[in-house]
């Protein structure tokens, strides 16, 4: 039998039964705290439906339709709404002597609790925390907020599903029109302060998927995207000159690499006395509302009503140029078109980060919509609308970069493809590289709308290429025009 030394013997710690026994006894009993403490709010909660119920018999009809109309704006967020409702949960609070009851620890008080149960967003209330947080995301019963650009589980979590569906039900009422059952699991709907939410809902996903994104860059000008570094303070002039001379651009890559705000940076150079027409399934931009002062149309529509009604209606209003939001589908001939009416300056955004294949999946989305279209002609015609792309990504680090800026250029000869990089990012150096190359025949198009603007572009261009060459070849043919003669 072997016989432990001191030091052995030392170190173990003797089993003492009667200190189990009274560390069961106590986790139990907070066990049982808690739970006390979360039904007591949970029958706060039935209390306060009883409430409501006592209000709503005492109101007329019009009274109660305009709590329900109250109520659905406080959902998506309208503040007068939610502090009508806040002002109403106090009096109950008042009233029943119910101020000491317990509620979740992620809420602010106990009124914040009341309303984010019964109005809000139960646990997700938790994201207006993180300001810095561009999109959160609910999974099932999971909550992820998006933190320096990685998605973190948080610990709180909602208690079911089926509050997860009520919420989901509870956004439809954003949109009459808005639909969301097992015929259309999926629906996008915009919130009061511009905050995007997407849901899914089984059969669509397996679980219910909420996704919200919100823009938080809110200045717009070009000295700030250098400031932040996603172009280089040495580019601003082209930027500029880009805005002023009013080239058709499309502002492509992935989702969070900063499109949309490079975008409302290029309107803000824009003139301010132009009327614009902007054109989206869905209100992303607000525009007028970060521009209030400037003349701007805008119109939210679905495909069929793009198709029929938008797009002539649009063509009436004496616009100077077309902003598209997004384009995913029918957008693609809607651009185009805009482009095509003579006026230049067209902007829009798209989800690739290879400018070679921008005119291609423009011509695909357009025959996609318009299957008896020649896609070879809508190639043809993209291209030829089409000025330059600008490039974005997020870096690991969630920083934001222009990767390059590539004119489009159609041969009317050869009908030949191509792109020529005029500013490329390399992420290796971390700096960006330039060339001074543009067609005459752009060029052309450029100074006939602005010449001051267009000789500025090409002198800044001009000095950055010989300071900071691009290393290597400029063009790139797309190899899906070959052949087309």
């Amino acid at each position: 039998m072997k016989l432990l030394n001191q030091r052995e013997a030392s170190d173990m710690q003797v089993f003492d039964i009667g200190r189990f026994i009274a560390e069961k006894i106590e986790d139990s009993v907070k066990d049982k705290r808690k739970t006390v403490k979360q039904d007591e709010f949970r029958e706060l909660l039935d209390l306060f439906d009883k409430y409501q119920e006592e209000e709503y018999k005492l109101m007329s009809d019009d009274e109660k339709q305009q709590m329900l109309q109250i109520q659905h704006e406080a959902i998506i967020g309208v503040p007068h709404s939610i502090d009508y409702i806040k002002d109403r949960i106090s009096d109950f609070i008042q009233r029943e002597n119910k101020s000491q009851i317990s509620y979740p620890v992620y809420y602010k008080d106990l009124k914040d609790a009341i309303f984010h149960e019964k109005f809000g967003f139960g646990p997700l209330s938790t994201w207006e925390n993180y300001r810095n947080s561009q999109s959160a995301q609910v999974i099932g019963t999971d909550i992820y907020n998006t933190i320096n650009g990685k998605k973190v589980l948080q610990e709180e979590k909602f208690d079911s599903i089926e509050r997860v569906m009520d919420i989901c039900r509870s956004l439809t009422m954003k949109n009459s029109t808005a639909r969301l059952n097992e015929r259309e699991p999926s629906l996008e709907i915009d919130m009061y302060d511009g905050t995007r939410v997407s849901i899914s809902i089984p059969p669509r996903t397996q679980v219910p998927v909420l996704t919200f994104r919100r823009f938080v860059i809110e200045e717009f000008s070009i000295e700030h995207q250098a400031k932040m570094n996603t172009i280089p303070k040495e580019a601003i002039p082209l930027f500029r000159a880009l805005a002023r001379t009013r080239a058709n651009i499309i502002i492509s890559g992935p989702v969070r690499s900063g499109k949309s705000t490079m975008l409302k940076t290029m309107f803000a150079e824009r003139d301010e006395g132009d009327t614009t027409i902007c054109i989206e399934k869905h209100h992303e931009l607000y525009l007028r509302r970060d521009f209030p002062n400037r003349a701007i149309i805008e119109f939210q529509a679905n495909e069929d009503e793009l198709l029929h009604e938008v797009m002539p209606q649009s063509l009436r209003m004496d616009g100077s140029y077309y902003i598209i939001g997004e384009i995913r589908g029918i957008e693609a001939d809607v651009y185009l078109s805009g482009c095509e009416r003579g006026t230049s300056g067209c902007m829009a955004t798209h989800h690739t980060t290879y400018a070679i294949n921008v005119p291609g999946l423009i011509a695909r989305h357009v025959v996609d919509a318009y299957p008896g279209r020649s896609y070879r002609q809508e190639l043809l015609r993209a291209a030829e609308n089409i000025d330059f792309v600008i490039t974005m990504e997020e870096l690991k680090d969630t920083s934001k970069k222009v990767t390059s800026i590539q004119e489009v250029y159609l041969d009317p000869y050869t009908h030949e493809i191509s792109t020529t990089l005029i500013m490329e990012y390399d992420f290796e150096t971390d700096d960006w590289y330039y060339n001074c190359e543009i067609n005459d025949m752009l060029l052309k198009k450029l100074k006939k709308y602005d010449r001051e603007y267009a000789q500025i572009l090409m002198d800044t261009l001009s000095t950055l290429a010989r300071k900071k060459p691009i290393k290597g070849s400029t063009k790139q043919i797309a190899l899906e025009s070959k052949g087309l003669l």
